[in-house]
């Protein structure tokens, strides 16, 4: 080995070193620690290309997790994806359909979250800004409110993408990046709400990611310090996180995708989430919003009548006016008939007569006097518009004794008035 060589790998060791000191305390290998599972949940919808112009494979991932869930592949090679909350779309870039390119510039395509697509054609010509010819280099794109930032190169396109505006999908500016030499390696951006800028990453010289802040009127890029990513081919899909962190991926580093979630600012960690298969380039679009509840049913402002009470049956056919089927108590007659008179008492003869009186017979004979009948009970009248009203048996026997009685007390008395009188008689 030559004193050049011993030389060149001295020097490539102590280089390997300064990048261990540099890099190896801000990285942690971990499938998702318990500071980033306390965080709020995120669902991003992430483009994936395998190979160049082939077709792009559509994938949700749930963050901070990392779950994937593949949303399934229709034909179109995208890139500088951006999500339109307001419109619950993701926008993009398909410079090629089933490996074909569009001849007239790339189309713009719409993807819902669960992976259907829309193509709208090319960008128009409605806004201030001509559309570039074709945009087959867009490789970063987000969406604030109704504004479309698209990266080609070291410009920046503002694209309105309000479906009610005449400027629909039309330029409305174009922005210059400077330094170019940060800006032209930026392979995705997200937007900050906090302060309004957007963020991304681009490959140092020794291949690290570094994080960089673009602002969408200046143009300005800066890197911003303390943050560093392990080396990857290229950096691609970034989004902003609730938390405010970086999710970064990137495309290819020891032969894998690799999902990283990472903190600005100071001494910020970079963990890394999930790993993936080895990528060209990737995007990625959100947080989605979550799909509103159905309002509840409002409860009634006034109680609602009670329903009326059910109606009354008629009132039942009145009884044949026949005798009760109550069979009447023992030696008493039915309630509603007349009783029938008993026999008169038998008189017993008289006994002999003594001599016949000295006077004379009177010449007008006596009236004989007649044997009173028992007068003979009432019969109980039943009113026409009443119903027979029963009594009691115990108060119905108790009477009709009475009233036996009383008959054969006038009987008695009648017939012994009758026998005084015949005896006075004669």
């Amino acid at each position: 080995m030559s004193t050049v060589t011993r030389r060149s790998g001295a020097l490539l060791g102590v280089g390997a070193a300064l990048a261990t000191i540099v890099l190896g305390p801000a990285l942690t290998a971990s499938s998702a620690p318990a500071a980033v599972q306390a965080d709020a949940g995120c669902v991003i919808v992430q483009v994936q290309n395998k190979a160049p112009v082939k077709t792009s494979t559509v994938v949700r991932v749930e963050l901070p997790g990392g779950r994937t869930t593949p949303l399934g592949e229709r034909g179109y090679h995208l890139n500088a994806i951006g999500y339109a909350s307001g419109q619950d779309l993701v926008y993009g870039m398909a410079d090629h359909y089933r490996g074909r390119p569009f001849w007239g510039g790339a189309h713009v395509v719409t993807i819902d979250r669960d992976g259907r697509m829309a193509d709208l054609g090319p960008l128009r010509h409605t806004g201030a800004h001509p559309p570039p010819h074709a945009l087959p280099t867009a490789v970063a794109g987000t969406i604030v409110g109704n504004q479309w930032y698209v990266r080609k190169g070291v410009e920046l396109y503002t694209v309105d993408v309000d479906p009610h505006s005449p400027a629909y999908l039309g330029v409305a500016r174009v922005t210059r990046l400077r330094p170019a030499s940060l800006a032209g390696l930026v392979g995705d951006v997200d937007v900050d709400p906090a302060d309004g800028l957007l963020y991304g990453v681009t490959n140092a010289h020794d291949g690290s990611g570094e994080v960089v802040s673009i602002d969408p009127g200046t143009g300005a890029v800066r890197v911003v310090p303390g943050t560093r990513l392990p080396p990857s081919s290229t950096f691609g899909a970034v989004v902003v996180g609730p938390d405010r962190a970086l999710y970064v991926t990137a495309n290819l580093t020891g032969g894998h995708s690799r999902l990283y979630r990472v903190e600005r600012g100071g001494a910020g960690s970079v963990t890394r989430i999930s790993s993936g298969p080895a990528l060209v380039s990737s995007d990625a679009a959100g947080c989605l919003t979550t799909p509103a509840a159905p309002p509840e049913p409002e409860p009634p402002t006034s109680v609602p009548p009670s329903p009326p009470p059910p109606a009354s049956p008629p009132p039942s056919a009145p009884p044949p006016s026949g005798p009760p089927s109550t069979a009447p108590p023992d030696g008493a007659p039915p309630v509603g008939t007349t009783p029938v008179t008993p026999p008169p008492v038998p008189v017993p003869p008289p006994s002999s007569p003594g001599p016949v009186p000295s006077s004379p017979v009177p010449t007008s004979s006596s009236p004989v006097p007649t044997t009173s009948s028992p007068p003979a009970a009432r019969t109980l009248s039943r009113p026409e518009s009443e119903e027979i009203v029963e009594v009691a048996a115990g108060e119905n026997r108790t009477e009709v004794k009475r009233r036996w009685a009383l008959a054969l007390l006038v009987v008695l008395l009648g017939a012994g008035a009758a026998a005084g009188r015949l005896r006075r008689g004669r």
